[in-house]
């Protein structure tokens, strides 16, 4: 459904967006068309946090963590206040070896959404298993 909203409304960014964070969120088609998806969302807003987000987790995915660095720290300089690219930003690091990293944005995740919710809760147990208590 998402590609006949985009196919009927090209330039329509939150059909982009919803796309993308589909094809991200899920895993789905990423080494084929799933990815080229995401891409083609990103060559239409390069600057949208959720689009990088999406491209970043994608990237964190197919295990190229260097990638899924790239957009995701774009995603929270744009926008610090996104609990999911907070979220998967503290994964990424977490994968690249940088803990400090990675508990700032599981932090971020939890001041953002609290610790009982979302990607608040997610992150929330990320710092758990680090043996990080919250304040």
């Amino acid at each position: 459904w998402f590609n006949v909203a985009v196919a009927l409304e090209p330039d329509n960014i939150q059909w982009q967006e919803l796309r993308a964070a589909f094809y991200a969120d899920e895993g789905f088609a990423l080494e084929t068309s799933g990815l080229a998806a995401i891409q083609a969302a990103h060559d239409l807003a390069p600057e949208n946090p959720d689009i990088l987000t999406s491209l970043g987790y994608a990237y964190f995915q197919l295990e190229d963590f260097d990638m899924a660095q790239s957009y995701l720290e774009q995603a929270v300089t744009i926008e610090p206040k996104n609990a999911r690219a907070q979220y998967i930003y503290g994964l990424t690091m977490m994968e690249q070896e940088d803990t400090e990293a990675a508990i700032g944005g599981f932090l971020q995740a939890v001041e953002i959404e609290g610790a009982t919710t979302g990607y608040g809760l997610l992150a929330a147990r990320s710092l758990q298993q680090l043996g990080i208590a919250l304040p």
